[in-house]
């Protein structure tokens, strides 16, 4: 395909009225197919006026250039209803027309559809061609049924690389027994599940996957049963959002499983329970931990031996988020001053009291124990933070390297809303004038250190202030 220097020559012909038509029959055809694919929409829909159906409609040389390029069509987003009228009332022919292009190579493909103009010939139609997705993302509100139409013998999904099943709740009926739709795809590494019942009816090949994200209606016995066999995970993230069952069977111990290649473990759990979901694992490679517990009664899951005592002491762990855990303030100094080469910290974790924190991480930095490796660190509070800035400022000083032995290059300091949105603007702007030199809001300095200070709402994200 044609290099950046081969298309340099053509950036700078004039334009006039038929400038197209003047020079399009002398380029080369791969010079034209390289400025196509650069022409294409970030998400690439089926629509008249956009690339690629509208370069089939310039001039027979470009038509047969644009049919000719199977890259130009290797992505196909289906967002329906929201589709040119024209194309909905001919769906069948454009996936056939669109993938027929595509050929030989494999094809990313996504769908969105919010009601019932999707019709099970149109699903039929792509049948011959799911065996080379690589990407799949479904987005629907009529339950697992769209997912039927692939139910057959044959050897669907074998390239499928990356899965995305987005449900939403409604009252459809669901498909019995258990179905193997991907159970079977070979070269499944990435799967993302999010809505009701995916779990309870389908089957998935758990030992292969690399990346597994599951966001609702995730009972703990069933994650349990789920992470064990997933031997070769690198990447999970998960969300518990249902209790434990009643019977005994559910909480049944799983045998001793260790992760060897997980580096990235992110759970959300929004149950009451003091029992701990992570007995038995081990994660001796660990990069990243992150821990957000979304109820009133915060389980003290970091009390318990498990993850707790894997942390401590952990040659891996890198960066570390903890969100609304219950969490004693001496545990919380004994887990974070133990780690060797922690590098970020972000905590939004229940009032405590803030100016022992720093003093003892303070403390712990000037004698070289813990904290040297140290480049980000977010913290979220409430607005009496304020009255244990003197502290932080030390902290920050000895962590940034004025002393020779840190190397802290980002800081952001942040005061809940919790409903009197004067009271934490009041705290923010005390935090920020007592920091004085140091607060900039995302600004860096001229040696590369960011301070910022703000208010967090409902929605914010700690992990996000440290780039995780």
């Amino acid at each position: 395909m044609a290099s950046t220097q081969m298309i340099a020559p053509f950036c700078d012909l004039p334009l006039t009225p038929h400038a197209f038509r003047d020079y399009s029959d002398i380029l080369p055809v791969e010079v034209l197919a390289e400025i196509f694919l650069l022409s294409l929409p970030k998400d690439t829909r089926p629509h008249p006026q956009e690339a690629p159906l509208v370069l089939c409609h310039v001039n027979s040389f470009w038509r047969r250039t644009a049919i000719g390029t199977p890259r130009l069509w290797q992505t196909l987003c289906l967002h329906i209803p929201h589709i040119h009228c024209a194309l909905l009332q001919n769906l069948a022919e454009l996936i056939g027309f669109w993938f027929v292009n595509a050929a030989p190579h494999t094809v990313s493909f996504s769908l969105r559809d919010q009601g019932s103009a999707l019709t099970r010939p149109d699903l039929d139609t792509l049948i011959p061609f799911v065996h080379r997705f690589h990407e799949f993302r479904l987005f629907t509100f009529r339950g697992l049924m769209p997912l039927t139409a692939f139910d057959a013998p044959g050897e669907h999904f074998r390239s499928l690389e990356a899965l995305e099943l987005n449900i939403d709740y409604q009252h459809w009926a669901l498909p019995q027994p258990r179905r193997h739709i991907f159970h079977t795809a070979p070269s499944l590494r990435r799967l993302c599940i999010c809505g009701p019942n995916i779990l309870e009816y389908l089957v998935f090949p758990w030992s292969q996957l690399t990346s597994l994200t599951i966001e609702r209606d995730l009972h703990p016995s069933v994650w349990r049963t789920i992470f064990s066999q997933c031997t070769n995970l690198e990447f999970g993230s998960f969300g518990i959002d249902q209790g434990w069952e009643a019977s005994s069977e559910a909480r049944r111990e799983t045998d001793f499983s260790p992760h060897d290649k997980l580096e990235i473990l992110k759970l959300r759990n929004e149950i009451d329970t003091n029992i701990s979901f992570l007995d038995n694992f081990a994660f001796p490679n660990l990069h990243t931990f992150s821990l957000a517990a979304y109820v009133y009664q915060v389980p003290e899951l970091l009390a318990t031996h498990d993850i707790f005592g894997q942390l401590h002491h952990s040659n891996t762990l890198r960066h570390l988020v903890l969100v609304k855990v219950n969490i004693e303030l001496l545990n919380l100094l004994s887990l974070v001053t133990s780690i060797p080469a922690l590098e970020k910290i972000a905590l939004d974790i229940a009032e405590f009291d803030y100016k022992t924190f720093f003093d003892a991480l303070y403390a712990s930095a000037r004698e070289r124990r813990s904290l040297s490796a140290l480049t980000a660190f977010a913290l979220c509070g409430s607005g009496v933070l304020d009255r244990a800035i003197p502290s932080f400022i030390r902290l920050i000083h000895s962590l940034r390297g004025d002393e020779q032995f840190g190397r802290l290059k980002e800081v952001s300091l942040f005061v809940w809303d919790c409903g009197d949105l004067g009271y934490a603007l009041r705290s923010s702007v005390r935090i920020t004038t007592c920091l004085n030199d140091w607060a900039h809001s995302e600004v860096a300095c001229l040696d590369g250190f960011t301070m910022t200070t703000g208010i967090a709402g409902e929605d914010f994200d700690i992990a996000s202030a440290i780039h995780v």
